[in-house]
């Protein structure tokens, strides 16, 4: 992690998923937001590092546990912060979980007009048909026949 007083810049040095010959994911940039500093990531995870400094002894791990003895969080801990973040933000988490966020935000930019290159290029795919096979998952719910009658019955 490089922290300035603008950005934050992740690189991932271990092989991920999209990892395949002579490419490898780029690195996750947070830009600062001084418009608003209660949305401004850059600030938040400042007061974070600052906030946590005591805990952290020789821990390089960012997250850190909010329950003594505040060490380094497992996988499992983030995943399920990640399914509170996307359940709290009113996301279904019967279709998203904590290691579909990649295709959860995707997804909402693809479904929101945002360029599918963009998209693409941020979340490390090389192939427009992939993203739509695999990770774009329509937010719009399914017709369910049943479901309807239903709530036709109910309203009246």
């Amino acid at each position: 992690m490089e922290l300035t007083t603008d950005q934050c810049v992740f690189k991932i040095m271990d092989k991920v998923k999209q990892t395949r010959v002579g490419t490898h994911i780029q690195p996750v940039v947070f830009k600062a937001y001084p418009k608003d500093e209660k949305l401004c990531t850059i600030a938040h995870l400042k007061e974070y590092i600052k906030r946590t400094t005591p805990f952290r002894n020789a821990s390089k791990q960012l997250l850190l546990s909010h329950v003594k003895p505040h060490g380094p969080v497992s996988k499992d801990t983030i995943s399920r912060w990640c399914r509170t973040v996307l359940s709290t933000a009113g996301v279904d988490t019967s279709k998203f979980k904590g290691h579909s966020t990649r295709a959860a935000s995707s997804s909402f930019l693809a479904d929101n007009n945002i360029n599918i290159k963009d998209i693409m290029l941020s979340a490390g795919w090389s192939s427009e048909r992939t993203f739509q096979q695999f990770y774009h998952k329509s937010s719009e719910p399914e017709f369910n026949y049943g479901h309807e009658i239903l709530r036709t019955f109910a309203q009246n």
